[in-house]
């Protein structure tokens, strides 16, 4: 995984969902410790191929509404029709690993 690219991708999903205070709150680059390294090279054994980048967790919470709004009440591209969980159906179980900065 290359972390230049997640950190450019993680930022434009923000932007593009209206969270410009996230975006502007992630670094300009990610150095991960030892340990984060190990995390991600389970993550990419486990076949994981979706990252995404969380701001610190005051940012989090300054723009919940504007998240919820803009990630869970609005229609999904490509999931047309579908209900909470049939998502998983179609591609896998949704799976996260925390990898700590």
């Amino acid at each position: 995984m290359n972390l230049q690219t997640i950190l450019a991708d993680s930022k434009t999903f923000y932007r593009s969902h209206n969270l410009e205070s996230w975006a502007k709150a992630l670094p300009s680059a990610i150095k991960l410790s030892k340990a984060a390294e190990a995390q991600m090279a389970r993550a990419e054994k486990l076949r994981l191929e979706q990252v995404l980048v969380f701001p610190d967790f005051k940012t989090q919470m300054t723009a919940i509404a504007t998240v919820i709004a803009e990630t869970a009440m609005k229609p999904v591209t490509g999931m047309y029709g579908c209900k909470i969980g049939s998502a998983n159906k179609m591609r896998g179980a949704n799976v996260t690993v925390i990898v700590p900065l």
